[in-house]
C-alpha cells in the first residue's frame, strides 16, 4: 500500500520545523539523536518528520516544540488551532453521556432504548463523595455488558 503524499501546506510545515531544529540544535545542544529519543521516536522517524515524509500530528507538534522550547504556531498554524481547540474540551463544562437501557432481571421499559443527553461536568464526580454516595470501581466483567471491569460508578447508599 503506497503512502499518502503530504500535501504542499504539510510539507512547508515539516520543512518549517526542519529548518527551526537547524537553527537551534547548537544552541539547545541537540543531535538528531538525542532529540528523537527525548520524542520518543527513532532516529529514521525523526528523519521522515523533518523531511516530509511523515505527516506532523498535534501530539508530535506539541512534543516537537517542547523540545526545542518553541510553540506549534511557529511551524504550523494548523496545528496550533487543532491544540487550541483540544485545549478549550479539558476545561468543557458540560459533556455528551450517553444513557443505554438494559434488562437484567428488571421490567422491559427500556432496553434497547438509548439517548444522549449533556450533563454538567461538576455534576459527576470524580472522587468518592462524603454521606450516601459512594463511588465504587468494577473490579471484573461481573456485570457485562451494562458495566465492565473498570466502569466507575456513583452508588446512593441510602436508597433500598
Amino acid at each position: 500500500m503506497k503512502k499518502r503524499e503530504l500535501s504542499d501546506e504539510q510539507k512547508i510545515e515539516n520543512f518549517t520545523l526542519k529548518e527551526i531544529f537547524n537553527r537551534k540544535k547548537a544552541e539547545l545542544e541537540l543531535k538528531q539523536e538525542l532529540l528523537a529519543e527525548k520524542l520518543g521516536i527513532s532516529q529514521s522517524g525523526l528523519n521522515h518528520y523533518l523531511n516530509g515524509t511523515n505527516l506532523l500530528n498535534a501530539q508530535i507538534a506539541s512534543q516537537f516544540a517542547r523540545e526545542l522550547r518553541i510553540s506549534v504556531d511557529d511551524f504550523s498554524e494548523r496545528l496550533a488551532e487543532e491544540i487550541r481547540q483540544m485545549a478549550k474540551m479539558v476545561n468543557n463544562k458540560n459533556s455528551s453521556v450517553s444513557i443505554q437501557g438494559s434488562n437484567h432481571g428488571t421490567q422491559n421499559y427500556f432496553t434497547g432504548q438509548s439517548q444522549t443527553n449533556t450533563v454538567n461536568n461538576n455534576f459527576l464526580p470524580s472522587e468518592p463523595h462524603s454521606g450516601s454516595l459512594k463511588k465504587i470501581v468494577m473490579p471484573d466483567n461481573a456485570m457485562l455488558p451494562t458495566f465492565p471491569q473498570g466502569s466507575e460508578l456513583t452508588i446512593d447508599t441510602s436508597q433500598t
